[in-house]
């Protein structure tokens, strides 16, 4: 249901992705954006973030209240076309619809559509009947879903799917998590089946970095360590100093082949809480 009065009133962008959006004067989010991931690139659309890929084409258009992205990106282990459209579609409804056409065959750890929204602003998260407050763990709390919303005592803020395009090798979910000054709540499509698995070191310091496949594949035989790694930063973060500075975690890969297209079509709507 509409909120009387409340509706979004201004959109700056910077980087490529939208950086602030207003609502009673007040920016609600922090930086928002697609990423997705093979076994060695992490690609994100926002500026000077990501590694191991390299931008062949690019183009943007920026108004007041509509941004479009168009690049070609090259990765590790495949080529895609980004192609994002973002827009006001009417004064509580923001609208964002994204897909990636596979150019060549690629590996794909992820598909994401990122949403931030700002602590100071929102109290209160929500997911699959679960309730996030302020001070939650970093765990992300992820679910088969497609709605989710953060909320203030005036109103909420709605993420909802409305369409998508989702290729039979891989599955959509959304999560939500607690990230200190903001709630990070992603759209994301992850592997059903796979073709292989990677472990990477998840740390600032070795940058996602893949452990190479003769020394990846005999530890995830082993299947304690295996299932110890898999999705480790999700699902259990590192607490030891030393382990974060290796941050290893294990993902699987799935294979796209060249041609097949994935989408997101998400509305981000203003609600009575």
């Amino acid at each position: 249901m509409k909120v009387k009065n409340i509706f979004f009133q201004k959109a700056f962008y910077h980087r490529n992705v939208l950086s602030e959006l207003f609502i009673q004067d007040k920016n609600i989010i922090a930086p928002w954006g697609v990423e997705f991931a093979d076994s060695s690139s992490f690609y994100s659309l926002e500026g000077g973030y990501g590694y191991r890929y390299k931008l062949l084409e690019q183009f943007e258009s920026v108004d007041h209240f509509s941004h479009k992205v168009v690049q070609i990106i090259k990765m590790k282990e495949g080529l895609v076309r980004l192609e994002l459209e973002e827009w006001l579609e009417n004064p509580t409804n923001f609208r964002r619809i994204c897909k990636i056409i596979f150019i060549e065959d690629t590996f794909l750890m992820d598909f994401v559509l990122r949403y931030r929204f700002l602590v100071s602003r929102f109290q209160k998260g929500y997911i699959a009947n679960n309730t996030l407050r302020i001070g939650s763990s970093h765990i992300y709390h992820q679910y088969p879903v497609e709605r989710s919303k953060v909320e203030n005592s005036k109103y909420s803020i709605v993420i909802s799917v409305n369409k998508k395009n989702i290729p039979s090798s891989m599955k959509g979910y959304m999560y939500l998590q607690y990230h200190g000054n903001y709630w990070v709540l992603h759209v994301r499509m992850l592997p059903l089946v796979w073709e292989k698995e990677v472990i990477k070191l998840c740390s600032k310091w070795f940058k996602t970095s893949p452990l190479p496949s003769w020394l990846s594949m005999p530890l995830l035989k082993i299947p304690n360590l295996k299932e110890a790694l898999w999705y480790r930063g999700e699902k259990n973060p590192y607490k030891n100093r030393i382990a974060r500075i290796f941050s290893p975690n294990a993902y699987p890969m799935v294979k796209l082949k060249k041609g097949e297209l994935l989408l997101w079509d998400v509305s981000c709507r203003i609600e009575n809480p």
